[in-house]
């Protein structure tokens, strides 16, 4: 992930009444950021799209075809 990226998972974040304690670095397939809320730590999984925000589309990944293989939330240990 980028400073961009960072800076933006941080927003969310905030708004979500949460704080970013961790984010991976590099290739790193268990999970993409450790987050705390309410006391209690959630690993997540983060894509982004660059255009979602002019096309209000969500995709959620869990199968990547070329490598017909899980893939996205369904191949990590992310608990989100």
């Amino acid at each position: 992930m980028n400073k961009l990226e960072t800076h933006q998972i941080e927003q969310i974040c905030d708004k979500l009444g949460a704080k970013l304690i961790e984010q991976s670095q590099g290739n790193f397939p268990d999970y993409d950021a450790r987050i705390e809320r309410d006391g209690k730590e959630f690993t997540v999984e983060i894509k982004t799209d660059m255009g979602a925000d002019i096309t209000c589309n969500i995709v959620i990944e869990v199968f990547n075809t070329k490598q017909r293989k899980p893939s996205g939330i369904y191949a990590t240990k992310s608990s989100h």
